[in-house]
């Protein structure tokens, strides 16, 4: 590379900085993954993030006598490993356009966040299997105390009050108000989770005229009925179910060492440069009674 290509492609790579702090900022509160999860940042030299958990063992605390001696208590403490993944794409820049201004070329960069946290949000929702990494889905149809299913059982599952696009014989209340007590105990619902086209159906008429979703903001603690902050559309997630979310560091986190940031590499042929964009990140579940599915046909 020649020097003056050098200093011409920093030029690029700084304006393109500048670039992803703006759609950084544009887009914070549109990113699935890290809104509805606790959001982890943890130093960037951490491949590996070690979670600790201490359990209290032995009697709690006791009423006792003037002078008698308490049992004593201890802790066992559990270590819990997560590997830390990078999330990456890459794009070309013809050594031709480095005569033109980096703006023709922020599109790309634009594209390139897209994608990253469209990858972010797809792991924590539906996890990877091949990587081991559990997602909310997996998390919630795992949950202990059961979900909310299209019939009804005689487990730890319970039917649904139809269907929600029905026009009788639905009761999406009662359908949320159950899942709620599938949460773990001490859990407390943030955001019900789904696809535009479900989620859009608690903006339907009950039989009293009135929205569904204003009867239902105080199931997620909400003091204004017309508060729709716990609503969150996402259509990475498929129709037909939606999904009760805990936000709580004893439920889940996601985790970054390294923001997506940017990496130019020597020309290649074809008189390109390689331009790369990535991240280090990675979702934790601890509890899958944090999460609840219900199935809504």
């Amino acid at each position: 590379m020649m020097q003056n290509d050098a200093a011409i492609l920093e030029h690029f790579i700084e304006n393109w900085g500048k670039t992803i702090d703006v759609w950084a900022d544009e887009n914070q509160d549109n990113m699935t993954a890290r809104n509805i999860m606790n959001y982890r940042k943890v130093d960037e030299s951490v491949q590996i993030d070690v979670v600790q958990t201490i359990d209290r063992t032995g009697p709690g605390a006791q009423i006792t006598a003037k002078g008698a001696v308490p049992k004593t208590m201890g802790s066992k403490v559990t270590n819990e490993k997560y590997e830390i993944y990078q999330i990456s794409t890459m794009f070309n820049l013809s050594k031709k356009d480095l005569g033109s201004s980096p703006s023709l070329k922020s599109r790309m960069i634009e594209m390139a966040m897209d994608d990253i946290h469209r990858a972010e949000d797809d792991l924590a929702l539906n996890g990877n299997a091949t990587l081991n990494i559990s997602g909310i889905v997996a998390a919630a149809r795992a949950n202990s105390n059961g979900k909310i299913t299209q019939a009804a059982s005689s487990g730890i599952n319970t039917g649904n009050k139809g269907k929600w696009i029905g026009e009788s014989s639905t009761d999406i209340y009662d359908d949320i108000n159950t899942a709620i007590g599938k949460l773990g105990s001490n859990y407390k619902p943030a955001f019900l989770v789904g696809n535009s086209k479900d989620l859009r159906l608690l903006f339907r008429m009950d039989s009293e005229r009135q929205q569904y979703y204003k009867t239902m903001s105080i199931l997620f603690g909400k003091t204004n009925p017309d508060d729709v902050s716990w609503i969150w559309q996402t259509d990475i997630l498929p129709q037909n179910y939606v999904y009760l979310v805990t936000k709580n560091t004893r439920v889940a986190d996601f985790v970054v060492s390294e923001n997506p940031d940017i990496t130019a590499y020597p020309l290649a042929p074809g008189k390109n440069y390689p331009i790369e964009i990535g991240g280090w990140s990675v979702p934790e579940i601890y509890d899958n009674d944090g999460f609840v599915e219900i199935q809504i046909t």
